[in-house]
Order: structure tokens, then sequence, then C-alpha cells
């Protein structure tokens, strides 16, 4: 197989084969096991044979339990211990330099290979919201979802290509240009309607992930219209008289609405 084996022992000495590479995909954590890195030697136990690090990953961090470190053990790697976790790094590969030794001082350089797979983000949900004319609506992660196999929702940016034909796009109570996957899972992001005859709007967007990998979208807004007194201007009336009130007096609309559904209630 492709197991890396190191082999220190007298008098042959120290040998190594080729390591398996780690892949892991951008932004993701793997395991580095006994498949792809072990060293052995006659009379020591796994216990024994340590690793130190002598050149780091470039693109993320090596662990043990979770926490970054410089030194580990065959026992390390067997159990499981030992990750990568890389950091969001847009790259092909990475690497780390490290020497083996066993007890007696004997020692082996090696390099670990660890291939790095770029992944795409992926739209959840984009249901779009409902909002009344003139008022404002929040967009949450209920109505636009997006994830990425080991990426944090501040790291997918979502960058308006075409704003809002009828209204604003907004993150906390200012214009939007962008937001995270973040803010809309904090509720920081709404659309504030600004057109009175509008039934429905959108925007554009482009989701990228920290590997400058591109998804597009269209979020949709419908909007519920109300009533709009265009013309008030009252009549005058003789006492004890008539007068007709027509359009030129009192006239209202709506959006999609014959005159015939616009139905007046005096208050008193």
């Amino acid at each position: 197989n492709n197991t890396t084996s190191i082999l220190l022992a007298a008098p042959v000495g120290p040998k190594i084969a080729p390591e398996t590479a780690l892949s892991v995909t951008i932004g993701a954590t793997g395991t580095i096991t006994s498949g792809m890195l072990a060293t052995t030697e006659v009379g020591d136990s796994s216990a024994q044979l340590t690793y130190t690090v002598t050149k780091g990953p470039a693109n993320g961090t090596l662990q043990k339990n979770g926490a970054a470190t410089t030194t580990f053990t065959q026992a390390d790697i067997n159990s499981g211990a030992i990750t990568y976790s890389e950091g969001g790094v847009a790259a092909a590969s990475d690497s780390f330099a490290f020497q083996v030794g066993d007890p007696n001082g004997n020692f082996l350089a090696g390099s670990f290979p660890i291939t790095l797979i770029s992944a795409k983000p992926v739209l959840v949900a984009d249901t779009g919201i409902t909002v009344g004319v003139s008022a404002t609506g929040s967009i949450g992660a209920a109505a636009l979802l997006a994830t990425e196999t080991g990426i944090m929702p501040a790291q997918l940016i979502y960058t308006v290509t075409t704003a809002p034909a009828d209204g604003a796009l907004q993150i906390n109570g200012g214009l939007a240009k962008s937001f995270t996957q973040a803010d809309l899972d904090n509720g920081l992001v709404s659309y504030l309607e600004t057109n009175a005859t509008a039934t429905a709007d959108t925007f554009a967007f482009t989701l990228t992930d920290p590997s400058k990998a591109t998804l597009p979208g269209t979020f949709a807004i419908k909007i519920i219209p109300k009533p709009v007194v265009t013309i008030d201007t009252g009549v005058t009336v003789a006492v004890s008289g008539t007068a007709a009130i027509t359009a030129s007096q009192l006239l209202t609309t709506e959006t999609g609405l014959a005159p015939s559904q616009l139905v007046y209630t005096p208050n008193s």
C-alpha cells in the first residue's frame, strides 16, 4: 500500500517510503492516520518514536487533540489525535517537514504532503421575503442560506451585483453592497421598500468563498401594496345643499386593483 513506513533499526538503518498525502477541503480539517504516516523500529513502541516539526505548514495548522502542536508520537498518529486544519487559504497544496527520532538519538528527516481540494458554496435556501409598501423586512438565514464544508458563515460573502429597484438593501440600517452569511444568521440584513406602486422587487448577488469559488443568485421580494390617496381636495356645498364627490376631488388607487375593489368606509 501507500503507507509511509519509516524503519529505525540497526544495522540496516532508517528507511522511508513515499508518504501518502492527506487530502483536505479548503477550510476543513483532516486526520493524519497511520495509513498515511508510519514509523517503526524493532524494540521500540509507537509512543517512543517522536516526530518534531522542523517546518510547519504554510496554509494551515498541525494539531494534536485540537490544539496546535510541533511535536507528537507515532502513538498519537495511531490513535487519530493528529490533524491538519486548513486555514481557508486558496492554495492547491501544503506540507510540513519533520524529524522522527527514537530513544537512542537516531533521527530521520521527512516531509508530509497535503493536497488541498477546492470546494464550492451551496445555496441551501433562497425563498425570498414578503414586505409591505414602505415597510422594512428582515432577511434571515431562513430566507437566504449558504453553506460549505469547513467554511464558517463569516467566510461566505454575498456581493450585490444588481441592487433592488424599488427599495434599499441594508445592513445594520446602512446601505449594503455586500454582506456575509454570518450577517444573515444574526438578523443584520434587511430590505426597505420605497416605491408605493411596486408589487415585486429583486436583487442579484454573487456568493464567494475563501478559495474565490463563486455562485450567482437572485433574491426575490414580494411587495404587498396598499391604497394610495392621490387626490383629496374636498368639496364646497351650500347649506342644506348637495354636491357630488367625484374622482377629481377624491381619488384612491392601488396597484393591481380595480376601482370597484377600493371601498370607502366613513369614520363618523
